[in-house]
């Protein structure tokens, strides 16, 4: 299931990357190709490789095996490409005793930022930073301390934008404004690989990779994953359950099941899912076929992947 193949030109590139730490094997032979213009998803459990990858294509960390190239170049590095890779790690970074104006003019001063003042000014208002700019960053919430790492990693206008779950602590609504700034940001020339545990969000993405022990299950757009998982999302309610689930769900074994509203959502692969529509039916039960969604498929994925 695995398609990592891209038609554009190439911003990032890892080719069969392998790293170990000691004895654990934290990323196994992944492959990932980004062109200009993608918003890239990875996604899986903690312990996934996520991370790990991450700090890969910023060059922080050097492959066991495998090639990296990030702008035509391979790591380590010239300052010339550092400028333009954009960080956000998972752990706030950010000087905690500095204000969030102090922060930004730092890092605008590091990478050498013309107009640093303009480019400043348009990243507190499209974030809505303004009242926060004399906090300093140790009086922020979580929510609004990403926010701020967000900003002070724009300042340089990156041409590659890396995230590791930078969502975490936001409310819907920054949550939804975070994902519309990534997609413009896309949209306007620029790489955006961003890690993320909300399926969800993932499924707004171009393609998604899902990492599971080191290695790489798939990478492909959420449409295709869900295709070529052939999954099937059947929902029973609530009032039916205690009917099927001895005579239905658990002898028939081998499927997943999550609470879904007032009910349960079975999901399961398309060849099974006639057979278990068959004894609904003749059980009487309630039910229906809901649309399925990105989450179905890599549940579905990873089941199979581990029995």
């Amino acid at each position: 299931m695995q398609n990592s193949s891209s038609n554009g030109t190439a911003t990032v590139l890892a080719s069969d990357v392998s790293k170990s730490f000691g004895n654990k094997l934290a990323v196994n032979s992944v492959s990932l190709n980004v062109s200009i213009g993608e918003l890239v998803g990875l996604v899986g459990a903690n312990g996934g490789g996520k991370t790990t990858f991450l700090r890969l294509l910023t060059g922080m960390l050097r492959t066991d095996c495998g090639k990296i190239s990030v702008l035509d170049e391979q790591p380590p590095f010239e300052n010339d490409t550092r400028r333009q890779i954009g960080y956000v790690p998972q752990k706030l970074s950010l000087y905690a005793g500095m204000t969030v104006r102090e922060n930004l003019d730092f890092y605008a001063d590091i990478y050498g930022v013309n107009q640093a003042d303009s480019i400043i000014q348009k990243l507190v208002f499209q974030f809505d930073l303004d009242k926060f700019l004399a906090k300093r960053v140790c009086e922020l919430s979580g929510g609004w301390a990403r926010v701020a790492q967000l900003a002070t990693s724009l300042v340089h206008s990156p041409k590659v934008l890396l995230l590791d779950e930078p969502t975490a602590g936001l409310d819907a609504n920054m949550r939804a404004r975070f994902w519309g700034f990534l997609r413009s940001y896309s949209n306007e020339g620029n790489a955006v690989i961003i890690s993320t545990h909300d399926l969800e969000e993932a499924q707004q993405c171009d393609k998604v990779m899902f990492l599971s022990a080191g290695r790489e299950l798939f990478c492909q757009s959420p449409s295709t994953a869900i295709t070529q998982a052939d999954v099937r999302s059947i929902y029973i309610k609530n009032n039916a359950i205690d009917k099927i689930r001895n005579s239905i769900i658990e002898e028939r074994g081998g499927l997943i099941t999550q609470a879904y509203l007032e009910g349960l959502k079975v999901i399961l692969a398309g060849q099974d899912a006639s057979a278990l529509e068959q004894l609904l039916k003749e059980n009487k039960v309630d039910f229906r076929y809901l649309q399925p969604s990105l989450s179905d498929a890599c549940s579905l994925l990873l089941a199979e992947n581990f029995r």
